[in-house]
Formats: C-alpha cells, sequence, structure tokens
C-alpha cells in the first residue's frame, strides 16, 4: 500500500467546506488537488500531530519537495519534538 497524506481526499474536502463554507469566497470542492505519494509515515500511535506539523512546515515553503529526503522523521520524533517546544518556548519568551 502507498501511504498518503489524506487517504479519502474529496471527501474530507467537502467535509472541510460544509463545516466552513461561509468562510470562502470559492468553492474548495471545486479546487484541482493532488495526492502524493511516499510520504514520511507514522509508526505511532501519538505522533500525529508532530507529522502534520512537519508536512506543514514543508508545504507552506511551495517548493517541491523530495519526501524521501524526510522517511526517518519516525527515528527523529524525540529530537523534532524537542525542537518544536524550543521554538515554542522560545516565542512565548519574546
Amino acid at each position: 500500500m502507498i501511504p498518503y497524506l489524506i487517504r479519502n481526499t474529496s471527501k474530507f474536502i467537502n467535509d472541510i467546506y460544509d463545516d466552513t463554507k461561509e468562510y470562502f469566497k470559492s468553492d474548495i470542492t471545486q479546487w484541482n488537488l493532488q495526492s502524493v505519494c511516499g510520504l514520511p509515515t507514522q509508526t505511532s500511535n501519538v505522533d500525529y500531530r508532530m507529522f502534520v506539523y512537519k508536512y506543514m512546515k514543508k508545504v507552506i515553503l511551495k517548493d517541491r519537495v523530495d519526501w524521501m529526503k524526510y522517511k526517518n522523521w519516525q527515528q527523529e520524533m524525540p529530537k523534532i519534538r524537542a525542537e518544536f517546544a524550543y521554538a515554542l518556548f522560545l516565542s512565548i519568551n519574546k
């Protein structure tokens, strides 16, 4: 099985649209979507938030991401959590 960030993208988008349509000027259900194969996947049942954080951090750069370079996120999760906490604490103490 090939991992995808969102397995049923159209249902996900439709659910978001139903919940938030008053906030969008366009019909997001008509947006073009791309499935992304080969994303790093979690093997634990507790790290999904950190995976979403890492996905979004890469996606907002709007550069083409070579996801194969990030296959070791699960093994690096203690370091990723520590970096996230450090960045959060820095932003709070400004």
